[in-house]
């Protein structure tokens, strides 16, 4: 039997997805609405409608936001359950990457905000007192992220190690995902030194190269974690674009 063929069915799935992605067009013409009732009034008919299901031009920031990635984390149960059940525990773990920053806050002591103590994932720990919050972190399920620095990069690289803890014991299956960590190292670094005027481009350039790795690891695991990146960046777009006309709406005339 060959060893890759139970990611046939994830394939055919993501495969189906990738190929209803928005084309640049899209995006173009919806950055052009400056209203946020126009702007998802229209995105509602193309690809990226489903991201718009429970939100509205009355909905607050703080609720389009919490409604954004309660939506990503469906997306990620609905790749998890496609692939092996081996490989479900390491895509499971990428659902808490959106919410470190906030994690990384809440355990350098800053206060809990209302929104916080609202999201399933984050409310013990900022429910606990500042003192506390760590123990409440190592109580909970992201434990792997107790031990080590408190910063935001300290927490995403305990976020790494304990994604490959999560891997299977697959040198082969794991080797396919390589070059897609490589590409994705490579982007954080350069990002982080890019003004804000590239950073369009830079994201541009990752999703192209994503949608290389997903069809040059066809039938393996680099597939669906390829997908859940250009997911990711998607999800990102879309927040960007909600949140500038949420906070930023024009004075009315």
């Amino acid at each position: 039997m060959n060893p890759v063929s139970p990611f046939a069915y994830a394939q055919a799935r993501l495969q189906a997805r990738l190929g209803a992605r928005p084309a640049t067009a899209v995006w173009d013409r919806l950055h052009t609405l400056g209203d946020l009732s126009a702007w998802i009034e229209q995105a509602r008919a193309t690809p990226l409608g489903h991201w718009l299901a429970s939100v509205s031009a009355s909905s607050a920031p703080h609720e389009i936001e919490r409604l954004l990635r309660a939506h990503f984390r469906r997306l990620i149960d609905d790749v998890a359950r496609w692939v092996p059940s081996p490989w479900r525990p390491a895509l499971h773990w990428t659902a808490i990457v959106p919410d470190l920053p906030a994690l990384a806050y809440l355990l350098h002591g800053g206060a809990a905000l209302d929104w916080m103590r609202e999201e399933p994932a984050l409310r013990a720990v900022a429910e606990a007192v500042p003192e506390l919050r760590v123990r409440a972190l190592a109580q909970g399920p992201w434990a792997d992220l107790a031990a080590g620095r408190r910063d935001e990069g300290g927490l995403f690289a305990a976020w790494v190690e304990a994604w490959y803890r999560r891997l299977p014991d697959d040198r082969r299956q794991r080797a396919s995902i390589e070059d897609l960590v490589a590409v994705l190292r490579a982007h954080r670094d350069a990002f982080a030194r890019l003004t804000p005027a590239q950073t369009e481009s830079a994201q541009d350039t990752l999703a192209r190269h994503l949608v290389q790795l997903f069809r040059r690891g066809f039938l393996a695991p680099a597939t669906a974690l390829a997908w859940l990146l250009l997911t990711a960046l998607e999800f990102e777009r879309v927040r960007g674009e909600l949140l500038t006309r949420a906070l930023f709406a024009p004075e009315p005339v």
